[in-house]
């Protein structure tokens, strides 16, 4: 309960930062800056260093149109492992240590596998399929196949017995009774609300 409860809160507060403090909010000042100093001096905008900016710009002065591909590509492959090893174990409470580095192992393994499939157009028999034509559904194999190898490695392999001593007492924790005002989750749920509340105000 309190995973969910966390992973909502978190959820809140990303989606209320993303309207008040999103890069876009001075996008329009990086990307002009990062066209002056391909054309021109790098004078402008010069509180923020210029990597980033003449990275941005580089399409627009019909550079390297295809860096920022490559990087969405890296980022989404090396994230979705990594997303299917801890929502696998917030949702499953019998994943270990061992399933998490399973897992890990075997989505970049993957991932690799299909980003230079993507990148070198080697055209490997599932992935030339018409439905992996979107990096966004490759990237969902990838996220089953991490969350698959964990499970599979963690049922393979015996928690400790500490571990497993901590994972009842925090059961324990999560099953009894409210306590009212002075529970924890009276908090989290206050907490939760007021996030809520933030968000709509200033969305």
């Amino acid at each position: 309960m309190i995973a969910v409860l966390l992973l909502v809160l978190l959820a809140g507060l990303a989606g209320s930062a993303a309207f008040r403090e999103s890069v876009a909010i001075d996008e329009l000042a990086h990307i002009g800056a990062g066209v002056s100093y391909w054309k021109l001096d790098l004078r402008m905008n010069p509180e923020h260093p210029p990597l980033v900016k003449l990275l941005a710009a580089a399409p627009l002065v019909g550079l390297s149109v295809t860096i920022w591909y490559y990087l969405q590509l890296i980022s989404h492959y090396l994230c979705a492992p990594m997303m299917a090893v801890i929502l696998t174990g917030v949702l499953w409470k019998k994943a270990n240590t061992q399933g998490a580095i399973g897992g890990i192992i075997a989505g970049f393994s993957v991932a690799a596998v299909v980003f230079l499939d993507q990148v070198l157009h080697l055209g490997l028999p599932i992935l030339s399929l018409p439905i992996f034509n979107s990096f966004l559904h490759r990237d969902l194999v990838v996220l089953v196949v991490a969350a698959v190898a964990t499970v599979i490695v963690s049922n393979i392999t015996s928690q400790p017995e500490d571990f497993k001593k901590a994972l009842v007492n925090v059961s324990a924790e999560f099953t009894k009774p409210w306590e009212g005002i002075d529970d924890y989750r009276t908090a989290a749920l206050v907490l939760f609300i007021f996030t809520d509340v933030l968000w709509y105000l200033f969305r």
